[in-house]
């Protein structure tokens, strides 16, 4: 199992970071997880935080709690059929 740092928030705070960069060339979408505890949060790279592009929206991502999930978990493949 390899765990993999991220950001994660509400559904509400999605929709807002969602919004807030809508018109940015760097918009921000926050991916939701389908499975595991988190299961219904939605998350962000924990890259995107330093990432120069998102500077301006600093603030609102410290805010955010940093998570380590296992993206097999989170996101499992679909059943072979």
């Amino acid at each position: 199992m390899t765990l993999y740092p991220y950001l994660i928030m509400s559904p509400q705070q999605a929709a807002r970071f969602r919004e807030a960069t809508a018109t940015d060339q760097h918009q921000l979408d926050p991916r939701e997880i389908v499975a595991g505890k988190h299961a219904g949060k939605y998350v962000l790279p924990r890259r995107v935080m330093d990432d120069p592009n998102h500077a301006e929206r600093k603030d609102a991502l410290l805010m955010l709690t940093e998570v380590a999930l296992d993206e097999a978990e989170a996101w499992p493949a679909p059943p072979e059929e």
